[in-house]
């Protein structure tokens, strides 16, 4: 009675490796102390075996798609021996048809559902990728990977005289996200979502393709899959960014003003955490990767506090 499990099911290799590096910018004997933390992390993941299916190295999903390096076409994606997990496939869009007629004169489009396959100006102009006048699922092409290539930060604390400033940012590269929100948000997909503000500048006449890049909209997409519900190339964004994890400001009060309360040490301090993302996700977090399906924004915080030894 169950149509899928979830198992252990692959095995995996990791390769990669891992730089740090720790300074002291100034002498020990400086009033000044300065210190700077760089670290940096690169990790491949190939997967090594999959059960025997009798598909070539044990395929598991994946889409066939032409392939322009070997002129054929080949599985992409998915989990098969020797690949690694997290590739995504979509439909590319080279542009908006800005007639009815240019529609006509367009490949013909199978995803469009029932008999007809006519499609009008204002509707997406997919790349054919294999030339065969068709556009199929095999015209899907690589958007990227949900993993990140590179991952890293780095720390700094500047001391002088019982103050600290200490900061750290962390920072992710080579990872896409799909951003499933906007995709819902501009196609009405459901017919009860909120729309996005892209809305506005939707195709509406011939010309309107020459200066905005989005296609005519249809609420619920009554034409389903013209646009964006199928999948767009549009939705792909890179998740890179640069956080400013923390920063934190402390002052160590002098003994001589805190020994008559019977206190040893006393150290109060402001700290901020998530205070800034540098990065062109247009969506709330690219923190995970993959798909965003409405996920929560990564909340900015301030404490307040002292740590007191009796």
């Amino acid at each position: 009675g169950f149509t899928s499990i979830v198992t252990n099911l692959a095995s995996l290799e990791n390769k990669g490796f891992e730089i740090e590096l720790n300074s002291r910018i100034l002498p020990a004997s400086s009033p000044l102390q300065w210190e700077v933390s760089l670290n940096a992390a690169k990790v491949k993941t190939t997967i090594t075996k999959l059960p025997e299916n009798g598909t070539p190295r044990n395929r598991i999903g994946g889409v066939l798609v032409w392939d322009t390096n070997t002129g054929s076409y080949e599985w992409k994606g998915g989990l098969q021996e020797g690949g690694r997990l997290g590739d995504l496939y979509t439909y590319h869009k080279i542009g908006v048809f800005g007639s009815d007629a240019e529609a006509a004169a367009g490949p013909v489009d199978q995803i469009v559902p029932g008999a007809s396959k006519k499609k009008y100006g204002g509707d997406v102009n997919w790349e054919d990728v294999d030339k065969n006048g068709i556009i199929d699922t095999r015209d899907q092409v690589y958007m990227g990977n949900t993993y990140p290539e590179w991952t890293g930060g780095m720390s700094t604390t500047v001391a002088y005289k019982g103050f600290s400033l200490y900061a750290r940012l962390d920072f992710l590269t080579g990872t896409t996200i799909m951003n499933i929100p906007e995709q819902f948000f501009y196609t009405q997909a459901s017919g009860l979502n909120n729309l996005s503000a892209n809305v506005l500048k939707s195709w509406m006449k011939p010309g309107d393709e020459k200066t905005s890049p989005f296609p005519r909209f249809y609420y619920a997409d009554q034409q389903v899959s013209l646009n964006y519900v199928r999948g767009n190339s549009d939705n792909f964004e890179s998740g890179n960014f640069m956080n400013l994890r923390e920063v934190t400001l402390s002052y160590t009060l002098p003994k001589n003003l805190i020994k008559r309360a019977k206190i040893s040490n006393m150290r109060v301090y402001l700290t901020g955490n998530n205070l800034k993302y540098f990065t062109r996700y247009s969506g709330l977090n690219p923190e995970q990767g993959g798909g965003d399906n409405g996920r929560y924004p990564m909340p900015g915080n301030f404490l307040l506090g002292a740590n007191v030894n009796f």
